[in-house]
């Protein structure tokens, strides 16, 4: 909590459940249909919920859609934003981008880097494709007022006196 608060950027996936390393956080499991897709005319219930958050300008819905363990839960302690959600039974939020004190935590019930390593499920490759480039550009955006870039070396920028 300290690291977020104190300006960290957190990126949490999959079942790595946010609820028991961070305050203010609820994870409820759902039961998981790992097969939606074999069924005529499937939908998952997978929706984008900010279609104007800079994440899916490189993600789409179907880049979403593999499978859902569970949905998240952020108390009042967290300013929050819900990207995505899950519209079936037991639906609720499975992004969200949350912030603390001067820092963000990105957290996600979705599991992408276990599967695309599975090779089998070709949205989470999908998915890693338009994440990850959007998240290095958020985290050298944030960086740029934080650090130098001089001839490939990262210096800290000086601070004033005082602080």
């Amino acid at each position: 909590m300290h690291y977020v608060e104190k300006g960290g950027f957190l990126v949490v996936m999959g079942e790595t459940r946010p609820d028991l390393f961070l305050d203010d956080v609820g994870f409820r499991t759902i039961a998981t249909n790992y097969w939606w897709w074999l069924e005529p005319d499937a939908d998952l219930g997978v929706r984008i919920s900010a279609p104007d958050h800079p994440l899916f300008d490189r993600l789409s819905e179907a880049d979403l859609a593999w499978h859902v363990h569970g949905t998240l839960a952020l108390g009042s302690m967290w300013v929050t934003e819900t990207l995505a959600r899950y519209d079936g039974e037991d639906g609720g939020p499975i992004v969200v981008d949350a912030r603390l004190g001067s820092g963000r935590a990105l957290l996600t019930t979705l599991d992408p880097i276990y599967h695309h390593g599975s090779g089998f499920m070709p949205a989470t490759t999908r998915f890693l494709e338009g994440f990850l480039p959007w998240l290095a550009q958020t985290v050298d955006d944030r960086l740029s007022g934080c650090i130098n870039l001089d001839n490939g070396q990262a210096t800290p920028k000086s601070r004033p006196k005082g602080n």
